[in-house]
């Protein structure tokens, strides 16, 4: 009997402290810069390294960016990877999108491919930071800011 009452006690816990949606995640923001200069129109995509889902978010005019997950905002704690990735659309303009705003959350999850409409572009980011990232960076419980100053030599 008091195990019963210390389980259902856990289980309370978990449910008051809201734990059950988005637990695992930590809220990530930051500046994507290159040689000191912001990057607009990018998309930063974190990647777990024991697997897992990937987060993703695209800098607004000043290279500020917010990662968004399938399970809410923010990317799940662990070690990622890091990849950066210019961002056009079909037409060859750049994608402005707000990433608070619906519009961003429907693509993220599954709307517009940004990835396969930026294949028509030329990637003007270097292949260390992508497609070769070299780039790590580790995601923690709570809100995390981590810049991204990459080179481009």
């Amino acid at each position: 009997m008091m195990r019963m009452m210390g389980v259902l006690l856990g289980v309370g816990c978990l449910v008051i402290c809201g734990c059950g949606d988005g637990a695992g995640l930590g809220t990530v923001t930051g500046q994507v810069t290159m040689d000191g200069q912001p990057l607009a129109n990018v998309m930063v995509t974190f990647v777990p390294i024991g697997g897992g889902n990937a987060s993703t978010g695209v800098t607004d005019a000043s290279g500020q960016y917010q990662l968004v997950h399938p399970a809410g905002r923010g990317a799940e704690i662990g070690t990622h990877t890091v990849r950066v990735t210019t961002v056009q659309s079909e037409a060859g303009t750049s994608v402005d999108v707000p990433t608070d705003s619906e519009e961003y959350m429907r693509t993220q999850m599954g709307g517009q491919d940004y990835a396969q409409a930026s294949r028509s572009v030329e990637e003007t980011i270097p292949a260390r930071y992508n497609t070769r990232s070299e780039l790590t960076h580790e995601v923690t419980a709570g809100r995390n800011v981590i810049d991204l100053t990459l080179t481009s030599s």
